[in-house]
Order: structure tokens, then C-alpha cells, then sequence
């Protein structure tokens, strides 16, 4: 007697409609970035070659081990790209605010001001820190 196979599974279905096939990963370019404070001017590290598809909180955490300050301390900041001279048009904004990452806010301007060959300077600005100290009460001093 002949073992026979399982019956094949039935495909997913979506509400009534067959799961989408996943995207492909299209691949991303590597960029050489300089990270420049943006009140002075003045360089925090040596240029870095990055994915184009970096997140903005990985730039964030990046920038804060780059920097050569003892503390501890995590600081936010703000991420822009100023566009180039011929590149700006009247009414139109000086500059391209790093939201979700290099490449999707960038390299994939309308503007077309900056391609994967060009070392990109991205200013970053400290955001201010809020901290909240628990209030703690000791019952020596209360009377």
C-alpha cells in the first residue's frame, strides 16, 4: 500500500482577496555625509559613508557617538540640508529638513539638487532636553 501525501493548503486570504506579493528591496546608494553644527559651522566628525535609506533616529544616535563630549546624555537633534545656490528658487524653502531619511527626503527632492557623488553636509541643531525630577519627600524634615 502507497503512502499518500497531505492535501495541499489552501492559499491566505485577505478579506476575500489573496495576500499581495512582498516588494522587493530595491537596493540603496552609499552617501558620504559631513556632519556640521549649525550655529558655527564647525564639523562634529570626519565625513561618514552611510546608507542612503538611514533612518533619522539612527542618524540621531549616530551623531550622539560621534560626538566627543564625556556625557552620557542623549541629546535630540534636528537634521537639515541647506540646497545650493543654484538650486533655490524664489518662494520656494532654502532648505530640506531630514524627516525619515536621507534618500526619501534628499536624493528624491524635486529640486534634484544633490545626487549619491556629492558629499552632503547636513546641519544638526540640538533640540532642547526636558527632565522631570520625581518629587521625593523625607519625614525628618516634615514636622
Amino acid at each position: 500500500m502507497a503512502t499518500r501525501l497531505p492535501p495541499p493548503k489552501r492559499p491566505k486570504l485577505y478579506h476575500g482577496v489573496p495576500e499581495p506579493e512582498p516588494e522587493p528591496i530595491k537596493p540603496s546608494p552609499n552617501i558620504v555625509v559631513q556632519f556640521v553644527n549649525e550655529h558655527d559651522g564647525t564639523p562634529i566628525a570626519p565625513a561618514v559613508n552611510l546608507p542612503a535609506n538611514v533612518a533619522r533616529e539612527s542618524l540621531e544616535a549616530l551623531v550622539n557617538q560621534l560626538r566627543t563630549k564625556d556625557d552620557d546624555d542623549h541629546v535630540p537633534f534636528a537634521f537639515h540640508v541647506a540646497l545650493p545656490e543654484d538650486a533655490m528658487k524664489p518662494d520656494v524653502p532654502t532648505r530640506i529638513i531630514i524627516s525619515k531619511s536621507l534618500e526619501a527626503d534628499v536624493l528624491n527632492h524635486p529640486s534634484h539638487a544633490f545626487t549619491e557623488e556629492n558629499i552632503i553636509l547636513v546641519r544638526c541643531a540640538p533640540q532642547s532636553v526636558f527632565k522631570v525630577r520625581p518629587a521625593t519627600r523625607c519625614s525628618s524634615t516634615l514636622s
